[in-house]
């Protein structure tokens, strides 16, 4: 039906990224995060992430 482009999304510290997942987010930019769909933006400026998830609405029609 239609694209969501922010139908997910996850601002943190760099802090609470760095325990979430175990990586050093090291330099600024896009990181790919392992089982994520999309990279997340990483600022070491701001020292803050955030994760921006896309989505596809769909409509399925069931028989019946």
């Amino acid at each position: 039906m239609r694209v969501a482009p922010t139908s997910v999304i996850i601002p943190g510290g760099l802090t609470g990224w760095r325990c979430w997942t175990g990586m050093a987010f090291d330099p600024s930019g896009p990181a790919m995060v392992p089982g994520a769909v999309a990279p997340i933006h990483v600022s070491l400026e701001d020292v803050h992430a955030v994760y921006v998830e896309p989505n596809v609405w769909v409509r399925h029609i069931v028989p019946g």
